[in-house]
């Protein structure tokens, strides 16, 4: 039976933030115990942002109670270039593409998941341009569609994360994860359809303008 991500939870974990990590700007928990596939044996895995105008990259692990907490922290502005250029490889911008519940920061993390989503889709979007230039625009597209692809892609790339992509995708928690996940998707969408990038077709499909 997987082990769920209570509120109470949640605010212990804010807590112990406060108290190991200086200068806490947003945080969230990422991995298996927000992908609704963790067990007994599994650590709580958290993102934190910092305000830090120095560059912070490092891991550290706590206790809580008898529960292993890996902390990966990471200053903002570093951050925030691996949401803009994939500074880093994705390792931080990945987790607002997966399934991830906010401690801290809320607005700010749904701002930046918007981001790296919009990123995404339009990487997307110009790969399929450049793979199939006179057809590309003829393609019927659902918003799904960007999510498969960049887990496979991300996938390929390194295959030690498959672990967890297949865990995302299995199970009673497929359903869930999937509309989690698509949320910011569909918003970052919306941003291109009001840019005359994209179109909707038969309510359910989109597709790529002259304009693109």
């Amino acid at each position: 039976m997987p082990i769920q991500l209570s509120e109470e939870l949640k605010r212990a974990l804010h807590f112990l933030l406060k108290d190991r990590v200086a200068d806490v700007f947003a945080s969230l928990v990422y991995g298996a115990y927000a992908g609704g596939y963790a067990d007994e044996r599994s650590a709580i895995d958290i993102l934190v942002i910092t305000g830090s105008k120095r560059t912070t990259l490092r891991c550290q692990s706590e206790w809580l109670a008898d529960k292993k907490v890996r902390l990966l922290i990471v200053d903002r502005n570093s951050f925030e270039n691996d949401i803009k250029y994939e500074y880093f490889g994705g390792i931080f911008s990945e987790n607002l593409i997966t399934p991830y519940e906010p401690i801290m920061g809320i607005e700010y993390l749904w701002s930046q998941e918007v981001k790296v989503k919009k990123n995404i889709v339009n990487n997307i979007l110009t790969n399929l341009v450049l793979g199939f230039p006179e057809m590309s625009r003829d393609f019927l597209i659902e918003p799904e569609y960007f999510i498969y692809e960049y887990l496979t892609r991300r996938a390929i790339l390194f295959p030690p994360i498959s672990y967890r992509f297949i865990n995302i995708l299995r199970g009673k928690e497929k359903e869930k994860n999937i509309s989690r996940m698509i949320r910011g998707f569909r918003a970052a969408i919306d941003e291109l359809i009001d840019e005359g990038a994209l179109c909707t077709t038969n309510e359910r499909f989109l597709k790529m303008t002259d304009e693109y």
